[in-house]
Parts: C-alpha cells; structure tokens; sequence
C-alpha cells in the first residue's frame, strides 16, 4: 500500500457510503464489457470491477489500494499523472493510453475519465475510469492496413489487369488494365461505365457465374471473353472472378489477362502444322491428281479418235447415198464409245475436283461459331486424302453406324482426323504386311459421337504416352514431324466441344478416341 494512505479511504464502502449507493453502482460495473476503477487523485485505487482486474491479469483485491500508475510503464504512468491533475479541475477526458499485463504484455486501450465530486463537497475528490480493450482491434486495423497495402502494391505491380467493380460501376482499375483497353489513367477508366468495355451478355451471365464459383476460393474458373478498347476495337482476353469486398462492401474483383499474343501464336502454330502435313501428303496428292488427269486424258483421245473416224466415214459417202446400214451401225458403235469415254473423263474431273476440294478445307482456318457436320462426309472425305500414306496391303475396315451430324468444324475436324490417320499409316509402315490393319469405327453412345481409329501398328512405350499432347513432342524422325499434330489435335477438340484421347500398347497398336456433341 502506498505510503501516507489513511487505511479507511481503501475501503470502497466507505468512499462510496458518502454519496453512492454500493449496490446499484456495482450491479451496474460488473454487468458491463467495460473495465471500470475509482481511483483519488493521487491515484490510489479503491475499486475495481472484474473485467478491469481480468484485463490486467490480476485479483480484484489485489488492486484495491495500489497506485494506478504501478499497473504502467514509467512512461505511461509520467503520462497519467499528468492527466490526472486534469480531474482536480473538474475536466473529463478520452484518450488511448496502455497498461502493462501482468506478464508484462503492453494493454493498448480507450480510457474514458471523468471527475467524481461527491454530494456534500465542493470540490472533485475522485476520478472513474472506464477503459476498453483496443488491441486486438487496433492489431486488425493494422492488419487490414496492411493487407490493403499488399494488394495495392501487387495490383500496381500486376502485369494482369485487375477491375474492382459493383452494380456495373467500375471502383478501381489498375495500372495495367488502363494500358490494356488504351486509357491514360486508372482513373480515366473508372470514370467508364462497364457496359463500354464488357459485351451485356457477359454482364448478364456474370452473377451465374459468380454463384457457380468454386465456395473454398470463391473464384469462377478462367473463361475467354470480348472486351472492347477506348478505341473500339475488340480483344480476346481470359477472366476470372472473385467475391469480395472493397471499402467493407461486397463487390466483384475481375482479374483480365490479355492472350491476343498467345492466340496469335497458336493460330501460327496451327497453320505451320496444316502446312507441314499438307507437305507430307504433297506427294500423294499429286499422285491422285495425276490418275484421273491420266483417265481424263486417254479417254479424251479415244473420243477424238472417234470422231476422226466418224468424220472421215461421213466424208467419204457421197452426199447423194445414204449411209449403208453397216456404217451406220458402226457410226453408233463409235458414238457410244464416246459417250464412255467422256463419262470416265467427267468422273476423273469429279475426282480432281473433290482432291481440291478437300485440299481446300484441310487449309481454311475457322473463326465463326461451331456448326452442324455431317461427321461420315467429312471422315470419307480425309481417308481419300490419305491416300498412297497409307502403306500397301493394308486392311482398312470401315465400320459406322447411323450417327447424327455433330457440332464443329468442318476444316477443323479434317485436320484432327488427317493428323490421326497419318500417325496410323506412318505406324502401319513399321510392321510386317501381314499385320497392317487399320480399324475406323463411328458409332453413337449416351448422348455422344464417337470415332475410334485402330492401327495394328508398334505402339507407344508408357514413358511416351504421357507426353504425347505436350507441344513439340515426338519420336519420329526430323523429316516426319514436329510434334504440334497431337497438341493442336486436342486443343481443336476442345474449341469444338469434344475430347481426344490416346490409349496404346507396345508392339499390339495404338488406338485414338474422338468424342463430340451430336447437333440434335
């Protein structure tokens, strides 16, 4: 007990007997969330709640009768005296101010102090101090502080763009999403409404999406999307988003990442692809094209000849005589010779046509929507162009069944089932004659399109396998690929809705099953 403390002012029923009630005033102190102590003016403490004593780690009865000041730093404590002469003038005061654990934790805290005078003096004798626990909540502004802090430096610092936006109000905009759609600034872009950078449908299908995110991230996957630039031109980026908040607020945070680049690559990729095999098959087609230009060709003078004959035959009988009935019958031998040979010169041309044709599509790229394909067209139509690719002696067995047009491309599916059929028939030329059998089934499955091509060629080891899809790939030789048929085989399926996969065994075959939506 500090010294010079008349025992008597220690007792709290004693101070308080002079003008308050002891049990309303505690009934009211012990049923708050609030620390609460009396203390004189010189600091000695003769009441303290429960919570206060809680606060600091120790007994009430403990307290009662210590200075205030022990329970602080020597600075604090300068501090409070300080502030307690302040109560002798009758002024109240709030104010952070921190205590000391009794495990020697600094307590940051709001003290709320008021002076007491009791009912038969003039003067103020006492002080009531309330005081709340601030620290944890000053540890979560300061957190908060912080993470904001991160997100800005890592949003500034973001090379994706990112947009903070609620009820179609753009909040916040980085740095690069402002470079991205051409604006100068973030702050020129969210002065934007939303509808002039997104397409409505995308605005509209965005709370779907949001509701469909994943519940542990909060997150939608990475979709592609249109967005429009300051300047009206459109771009192909992917975006995610996010449920969150911003200024304590929900609010959608959209991460933007521009892959025209990426896009421009693969379209490259692809054609570099299209034009290596169309390499690969160059010979062949001149091959084709050399059969019926041969067809065309000898039967056109067969049919000249004809006509020749004919000519000289109706030139050398006089105007006057009629034909004889043996010259006429062989006039209508020769006519119908003719009549053969331009029908075999007309299916000739039919083929070339049908070669060019296919040609044609294998090279055009696709960009409109997914359309209906009659999947058995275009499947007969690549077979022709395989050609002499495919090795001599080789049992093809055809075996389709009735199937519905499916949703694609027609080019696009051509150059996925062109890229299967060659790796077949370059397989195929590994294995003995006996042996070479290829397998192309089509049939119609649980909702779905299916075309499994077979070959009984060597096979693909395990350690392969795993890496057939990636970019690059390959184990044939320099001069027979590059690896990007696969790759780009896939990432076509996947544009039209379907799926590729590749199952093999060493030395027994490999087989590739192409999966697609039916258009009805």
């Amino acid at each position: 007990m500090p010294p010079n403390v008349d025992p008597e002012n220690t007792d709290p029923k004693r101070r308080l007997s002079k003008g308050w009630s002891m049990p309303s005033f505690e009934f009211i102190v012990e049923s708050i969330d609030e620390g609460v102590l009396l203390c004189d003016l010189e600091g000695c403490i003769f009441y303290v709640n429960q919570r206060m004593a809680k606060m600091l780690g120790y007994r009430v009865e403990k307290m009662i009768g210590e200075e205030l000041f022990d329970f602080m730093t020597p600075q604090w404590a300068a501090a409070a005296r300080e502030n307690l002469a302040r109560r002798a003038l009758g002024v109240a005061d709030v104010f952070e101010h921190e205590f000391r654990h009794r495990d020697g934790h600094a307590l940051l805290t709001l003290v709320a102090t008021r002076p007491i005078r009791m009912e038969d003096l003039e003067s103020y004798e006492a002080s009531l101090v309330a005081v709340t626990d601030i620290s944890e909540r000053t540890q979560a502004i300061e957190m908060l502080r912080r993470s904001e802090e991160s997100f800005r430096t890592l949003s500034e610092n973001s090379p994706d763009g990112i947009l903070i936006h609620r009820d179609l109000k753009i909040l916040y905009a980085n740095p690069a999403l402002a470079r991205l759609l051409g604006y100068q600034s973030p702050e020129e872009l969210c002065a934007v409404p939303i509808r002039d950078i997104a397409r409505d449908q995308d605005i509209a299908s965005l709370p779907e999406r949001i509701a469909h995110a994943n519940p542990n991230t909060t997150m939608t996957p990475f979709e592609e999307h249109q967005i429009r630039r300051k300047d009206g031109t459109v771009i192909l980026v992917e975006t995610a988003h996010y449920r969150g908040l911003y200024a304590n607020q929900a609010a959608v945070i959209s991460v933007l990442r521009d892959i025209s680049a990426r896009k421009e690559l693969q379209s490259k990729t692809m054609q570099l692809d299209r034009m290596l095999a169309a390499g690969t098959l160059a010979a062949g087609i001149g091959h084709e094209i050399n059969n019926p230009l041969a067809f065309i060709s000898g039967h056109l003078d067969l049919a000249l000849e004809e006509v020749i004959g004919d000519l000289a035959l109706i030139e050398d009988t006089p105007p006057e005589l009629p034909l004889a009935p043996e010259h006429r019958q062989e006039l209508i031998t020769s006519m119908q010779d003719i009549k053969h040979s331009l029908e075999v010169a007309h299916r000739g041309s039919m083929r070339i046509r049908d070669i060019v044709e296919n040609l044609r599509l294998f090279t055009r790229e696709e960009y409109e929507a997914p359309y209906p394909v009659e999947l058995i067209d275009v499947l007969e139509s690549t077979i022709q162009m395989l050609g002499d690719e495919l090795p001599s002696s080789t049992q093809v067995i055809r075996d389709f069944g009735e199937v519905p047009p499916i949703i694609g491309y027609e080019s696009g599916l051509g150059q996925v089932l062109l890229n299967l059929l060659i790796n077949a028939a370059q397989a195929l030329q590994e294995v003995e004659r006996a042996q070479r059998e290829l397998k192309i089934s089509v049939y119609q499955q649980e909702g779905a399109v299916f075309i499994n091509i077979c070959d009984t060629g060597g096979g693909i080891s395990p350690a392969n396998i795993a890496h057939i899809f990636e970019p690059f790939f390959t184990t044939k030789p320099p001069h027979r690929g590059t690896g990007l048929g696969l790759t780009i085989s896939k990432k076509l399926m996947t544009r039209m809705g379907g799926t590729l996969e590749v199952t093999s065994r060493p030395t027994r075959g490999t087989c590739a099953l192409l999966c697609l939506k039916p258009a009805r």
